[in-house]
């Protein structure tokens, strides 16, 4: 599949859209899309995660995501209600059967989950329920809601989510298929995302903001230049398209100083890059990912992570953050743990105010080196491509440019080799074909060089593996 970092046209679009709108009954409802863009522009503010964002922006003000996907709409809303009055934002997620287009077993799913009483599926099944019934869910609470639309093709989760009224779609493309998909291609992959964009891009030329979030997050364990790299050339693929409501974020290492260093690359060198590829006028949002590596089974564990989740993005300058819940390692979240992260988080943010981490040579450091890191990557992929971003990346992965560890998807390198030094940073063992500047790769040899020494052991797969179970591993 030939694809080109180049806007649709309108009657490309809505060619498509048919296409996309026939692939389950639901589809129908939402044709008009006239009516669901009217829908959409009757929502206050409070209700829009365009208008929130800056808000927050204006006023320094920090804003939690609890995130949520149960089989039922009963069980949809009695989660949320139960955490109303504390008024948080809403990121909902699908289930695995959605995504995979298996919507015969879904409707069994949701018979079963009614008559069980219980939630049989890992996420809520927007398009089984359709967009017109799930504006319910939209009508009973107060904040935003955004839907992280996910796995090979996700524009009619796309569609659904706006003709519900929900306000905030992902549209990422290599992130999502190396978490979620084996087999899927890249080419395949940036034209669905194109698609998504280009929804969103027409409901916001017509008075109905829509915010495309790109989560710079892979399988958990990279390198956070490598993430920052992805997120970018994301970002120029969404903007292309003509959306320029853009929210990007980062999972954490967990290391504070290198967290800080690549939130303020993020916002820095994004900025840079749009504006340069001709996006001045796009608005750029900074959000903060959790911990996606192995969670802690035990609950006062549980507790210290999410704080910590709290604390990272809070003294990089984010106001805005996706919260797991404490019961995320044994169980789909329930409204009790994500209740109980959210009090956790709230008290955290009255504590510590609009605190900031001071500017030191520690962090200084860091932030060159990221740059460096990042700088290369991007410029490089840009170069392969001609100066197409969407060319470059399909390129990218064919050489080895962009590369991580611990993917399932087959058309990923997957030589690189990450540890932690001696103060838990991330550090490449082995970059394999990434571009790093020499003075780079030297910097992360003397990292690792320092934790040898101390451990009195060289560097080996033992470290590779290890950061796996980091944090959950007995004490």
């Amino acid at each position: 599949m030939e694809v080109r970092n180049k806007e649709w046209t309108d009657e490309e679009f809505f060619k498509v859209r048919k296409e996309v709108l026939a692939q389950w009954h639901t589809g129908k409802e939402i044709e008009d899309i006239d009516e669901c863009i009217d829908y959409q522009k009757k929502l206050p503010d409070e209700k829009r995660l365009s208008s929130r964002y800056k808000m927050l922006e204006k006023e320094e003000k920090t804003e939690i995501h609890l995130m949520i996907g149960l089989c039922t709409m009963e069980q949809m809303l009695d989660h949320m209600l139960f955490i109303e009055d504390l008024k948080p934002q809403w990121s909902l997620h699908p289930d695995t059967w959605t995504r995979s287009h298996q919507f015969e077993r879904v409707e069994q799913a949701i018979e079963r989950s009614k008559k069980e009483g219980r939630s049989v599926l890992n996420g809520y099944p927007l398009i089984n329920y359709g967009a017109k019934a799930s504006r319910k869910i939209t009508e009973s609470v107060s904040g935003s809601i955004n839907f992280n639309v996910s796995d090979r093709d996700t524009r009619l989760q796309a569609e659904m989510v706006l003709g519900a009224g929900w306000t905030g779609i992902t549209t990422h493309s290599l992130n999502d298929i190396a978490q979620h998909h084996k087999d899927c291609p890249l080419d395949e992959k940036i034209r669905y995302s194109q698609y998504n964009s280009k929804l969103a891009a027409y409901y916001s030329k017509r008075g109905a903001p829509i915010v495309c979030d790109l989560p710079g997050n892979f399988t958990g364990w990279d390198m956070p230049s490598f993430r920052v790299s992805d997120a970018i050339l994301e970002a120029l693929l969404t903007a292309e398209q003509g959306n320029k409501e853009i929210s990007m974020s980062l999972d954490l290492g967990l290391n504070l100083v290198q967290d800080v260093a690549a939130y303020r690359m993020l916002r820095k060198l994004s900025r840079e890059y749009l504006d340069k590829a001709g996006h001045s006028d796009a608005s750029l949002y900074i959000r903060a990912d959790g911990w996606l590596g192995d969670f802690p089974q035990d609950l006062g564990r549980a507790n210290a992570m999410v704080s910590w989740q709290i604390v990272i993005p809070v003294l990089a300058g984010v106001h805005r953050m996706y919260l797991k819940s404490v019961d995320e390692a044994v169980s789909i979240t329930t409204k009790e743990g994500n209740r109980m992260a959210l009090m956790n988080a709230r008290q955290l943010l009255v504590m510590m105010g609009n605190q900031r981490l001071p500017e030191s040579p520690e962090l200084k450091l860091e932030e060159e080196m990221i740059e460096k890191e990042v700088r290369a990557t991007v410029d490089k992929v840009i170069e392969i491509g001609d100066g197409d971003v969407a060319v470059g990346m399909v390129k990218a992965i064919d050489h080895g440019v962009l590369d991580t560890q611990f993917s399932p998807w087959r058309y990923l390198k997957g030589k690189v080799l990450l540890v932690r030094d001696h103060r838990g940073g991330i550090r490449y063992l082995d970059h394999a074909n990434i571009p790093l500047p020499k003075e780079v790769i030297e910097y992360h040899k003397e990292k690792i060089a320092e934790r040898e020494k101390a451990e009195g052991k060289k560097a080996d797969l033992e470290w590779v593996i290890e950061n796996v179970t980091r944090v959950s591993q007995p004490f």
